[in-house]
Order: C-alpha cells, then structure tokens, then sequence
C-alpha cells in the first residue's frame, strides 16, 4: 500500500510504479491518505490474477468488473478513473522512463499529477509540483508576487511558477523531491 507521507522511492518495481500511478489519479484534488487506502481495496478485489495491478485491471475490463469494483472501493470519480485505468494499461508505458508529458495524454492526468509521479520515481527530474501546497508555500516566499492559488493548467504560467520552485530548490541546495515533500508534510496531507 502507497504512503502518501513516504512518497518518494527511485528504485519502485513495475507492480509498485503501476500503484504508485493509479494512486497519483486517484489523489489528485482528494485526500491522499484516505484515497490510498481505498485504492488498496480496489486492487485487492482482483488480487488473485497477479502482483501488476495493471493486469488485475486488465482481468476486470476483460470481465467487465471495472466500474464495479471501482464503485466498491468508493474511489470516487468513476467514470474519470474507469477511463484513466483503461487507458494506463492499453497504453502500455515504460513507466521506469516514461516522460511527464506523455502521460498527460491519459484522461484524468494533467501536468501536476504528471510530474508527481516523474518527480516521485525518477531520480533525474528536474521539474516542480504545483499544487495547493506549493503555491501555499511560494506565495510565503515570494510575497511580493500574486501566485496563483491553483495549479496553472496554462503550460507558459506552469513554467513561470515551476521556475521559481526551482529557484528556491537551488538556493536551499535540495532536490525538488525532497522540498516538495517537505512542505507536503509539513502542512499536513497530500493536495
């Protein structure tokens, strides 16, 4: 099971990396330790086909159980996650390597929740997580600008605030990793 409060792992197997996904999507705007649990659930209820939680919902798109078992586990935000999970496993991603980006291109992952997982698998992310927690955070140490109080979903605004996570990563000598959770830890749960 996913600890949102022990995020960070570079050396996930593939089981691991496809939990730490499908828990990315589910978290994204909930209550990361109550998200983690109930994904938990979800991925018990097929927990007999294999240890890949991909192909546990493979068995259930096969079976058409998907949304049954989604609705089951309370997971919420059903037919979002039924689509997002059918296309995480039809997409098939090297998810050791797969580039923020490309994940965008699956419903229900946008560019913050694409970089938490790069951010939180890959050692060599250069990259800033913008959500509520951040943007909190930034506007404490840059007062004298107006940040946003949501993730920018327009890429060139993204880039101009990630910038300044960056700076501040740099300035402190810390990885974006480490700060990142850092302040999620530090005001109390998961955006």
């Amino acid at each position: 099971m996913i600890n949102p409060s022990k995020i960070t792992d570079y050396n996930r197997t593939i089981p691991e990396l496809e939990e730490f996904l499908l828990f990315c999507v589910c978290a994204a705007g909930k209550d990361s330790h109550v998200q983690a649990h109930k994904l938990n659930i979800f991925l018990k209820s097929c927990s007999w086909v294999s240890e890949r939680p991909f192909v546990r919902i493979s068995q259930m798109i096969l079976t058409d159980s998907l949304m049954d078992n989604l609705k089951r586990a309370k997971l919420g935000k059903y037919k979002l996650l039924h689509d997002s999970f059918s296309e995480l496993v039809a997409r098939g991603f090297d998810l050791k390597n797969v580039d923020w980006w490309k994940l965008t291109t699956i419903p229900g992952i946008g560019i913050k929740t694409a970089k938490f997982f790069v951010c939180h698998s890959q050692e060599d992310f250069h990259g800033a997580i913008l959500d509520t927690h951040v943007l909190k955070w930034l506007q404490m140490q840059f007062p004298r600008f107006k940040v946003p109080k949501t993730s920018p979903s327009n890429a060139k605004q993204y880039q101009l605030w990630e910038n300044f996570f960056l700076a501040a990563c740099y300035q402190r000598k810390t990885t974006v990793a480490k700060l990142d959770l850092e302040i999620w830890n530090s005001q109390g749960q998961l955006a």
